[in-house]
Parts: C-alpha cells; structure tokens; sequence
C-alpha cells in the first residue's frame, strides 16, 4: 500500500476477499499503519464468493466491526432472526462508532495461536493528563476474542486483556453472542462456558492484563465481542 494516497482519500480497501477468516489477517497487519476508521470492512454474505467459506453472522459482524463497517450482502435475503441479529450488530456498530474510530488499538499476545484478541480502548488519564477522570459505566473498550483454527489445548485458559488503566477498576461482559442469540450454540464447543459469561466479571486494569480471564472453548472461525466499561 502507498500509504502516500492517505492524503487523498478517507478510505482504503485493505483487500478485495471479503472472507471474514481471510480479513482478520489482513486487517491485523493493515491496521499497524492504518486507523480502523480508514479501512473499509464489510459483512459479507454467508459463503464468501471469494472463498467459498460459509460463517455465521456474528463472525462476520464481528470481524467487520473494527474498520469503517458497512456491508457487501444483498440484505433483501435476510429474513427472520437473522435479520434481528444483522439490525442489532448495525446498533452495535452505532453506538460504539466514536470509540473506534478514536481509541487506542490494542492487538494483545496470546500463548495460543489459534487464538487473536484484539480491541480498541478509550484514552485513559494515565495516558493522557488532561483526559477528565473515569466515569463509572462508561464503555472504556471493545475486544474481540477470535478462533482462526482448532486449539492444540483443550482449554484455552485465562487470557490477558492488555492496554486498560492499571489502577482503574472494569467490568467485562460478552456483548456478543448471548444466550438467546441465535449464533449461540455454534460459538462453543464446550456445554457449559465459564460462568462470567454469562454473568459479567470485575476487576482491575492490572488483573485483566497480568492474569487475565478464562476463556470459552471456541469453535474455529467464530468470535466473541467483549464489552469493558468503568466500575
């Protein structure tokens, strides 16, 4: 990429392989130079026409939410739940737009290579002095925990989620999927996922990234969206 076209455009097309599992490589790498505001990422269509992969919704939402997210999907198929799912990721999309594309990106080192985690943080005062203090339940990050493969692990364990204030306090909730939602049963290998899933956890800035949480056993090439907001 000649990264001298910046000046002439708001937006780059990191690839033409609109294949949600082929994405989250390509947009790691083209993230380190670029903003996520700046790359175009789409939801595409169940089997990706480039690749022939079939994904559930929640994997391809989920890999185009951290870029400028928009969709390469004739929705005028989309019926049912599936719409309600697709309608409530646009809302995610949404609500949380200001912190994408204004955060701090955050691409953590996981001992297991099947596995990406990856995020955006809001500026905290550690970082910046003149940024105004915590405000209790404010949305501080998004992270998205990523299975590009099966683990050689039976269990991934407790995964650290780097780059938030150390001497600040976090709860984590999984924004999506949720019980109920209709990804849910095929986000999992495991019958019953570790109980802060489902009811949230709380901790430290310095425990999230010094011990970090256990994690679900996910199946290859499926997500999950964490939500981190000030306790």
């Amino acid at each position: 990429m000649d990264l001298g076209i910046l000046e002439r455009t708001d937006r780059i097309w990191a690839s033409d392989c609109n294949d949600a599992l082929e994405r989250q490589t390509i947009q790691r790498w083209t993230g380190l130079v670029v903003p996520p505001e700046l790359v175009g990422g789409h939801i595409g269509p169940t089997t990706s026409h480039t690749t022939a992969r079939t994904h559930d919704l929640s994997f391809r939402a989920i890999t185009a939410l951290f870029g400028h997210f928009g969709m390469e999907w004739d929705v005028r198929q989309v019926q049912g739940a599936e719409r309600e799912e697709l309608k409530r990721f646009i809302g995610i999309y949404k609500e949380h737009r200001g912190l994408i594309h204004s955060g701090r990106m955050v691409r953590a080192d996981v001992a297991d290579d099947s596995l990406m985690l990856h995020g955006v943080v809001v500026a905290a005062a550690a970082d910046d002095p003149d940024c105004a203090p915590a405000v209790p339940g404010l949305t501080a990050a998004l992270f998205a925990l990523v299975s590009t493969r099966t683990s050689p692990a039976e269990q991934p364990g407790r995964v650290a989620i780097p780059g938030l204030d150390a001497a600040a306090h976090y709860r984590v909730d999984v924004l999506f999927p949720g019980p109920g939602d209709a990804d849910y049963p095929h986000t999992f290998t495991q019958v019953q996922p570790p109980a802060w899933l489902e009811s949230g956890a709380t901790a430290s800035g310095r425990f999230l990234a010094e011990v970090g949480l256990p994690m679900p056993v996910l199946n290859p090439e499926h997500a999950l969206l964490l939500k981190i907001t000030t306790a």
